[in-house]
C-alpha cells in the first residue's frame, strides 16, 4: 500500500521536464510537492541528514530570482545548474535527475 501512494504521489506530482522538478523543489506550491521532485534514495540519503523531508521543507524559504542553466539530458538522465537567492545570499548548485516512468526525479544536488 506504501508503494502504491508513492508511485500515486509521484505520478501526480511528478515533473515532464528536468527543469520542472527542480522548479518545483527550490519553489514548491506546498512541502509535499518540493519532496515528490526527490528520487526515493536522495530521499532517503536527506532525510537521514537532515530529518523527515516535508518539516524540512516547510520551514525553509522559497527560492527567488531562480535561473536555470547548463540543462544536458542524455536518455533517462539530465544534469543542470540552478542559481537562486535566499534570505542568506545568492546559491549556485548542481543537479542531476533521472527520468522513471516518463517523470523527472532528482538524485542528486551539490
Amino acid at each position: 500500500m506504501k508503494t502504491l501512494l508513492l508511485a500515486l504521489t509521484i505520478a501526480i506530482a511528478g515533473a515532464h521536464a528536468p527543469q520542472d522538478a527542480v522548479k518545483r523543489f527550490l519553489q514548491p506550491r506546498n512541502a509535499r510537492d518540493a519532496c515528490a521532485q526527490l528520487a526515493p534514495a536522495y530521499r532517503k540519503q536527506i532525510e537521514a541528514q537532515y530529518g523527515p523531508c516535508v518539516a524540512g521543507v516547510a520551514k525553509n524559504p522559497k527560492a527567488t530570482h531562480l535561473v536555470i542553466s547548463d540543462v544536458v539530458v542524455h536518455g533517462n538522465e539530465a544534469a543542470l545548474q540552478a542559481d537562486y537567492s535566499v534570505p542568506s545570499g545568492p546559491i549556485t548548485e548542481h543537479f542531476t535527475l533521472v527520468q522513471r516512468h516518463h517523470i523527472w526525479l532528482i538524485t542528486s544536488a551539490r
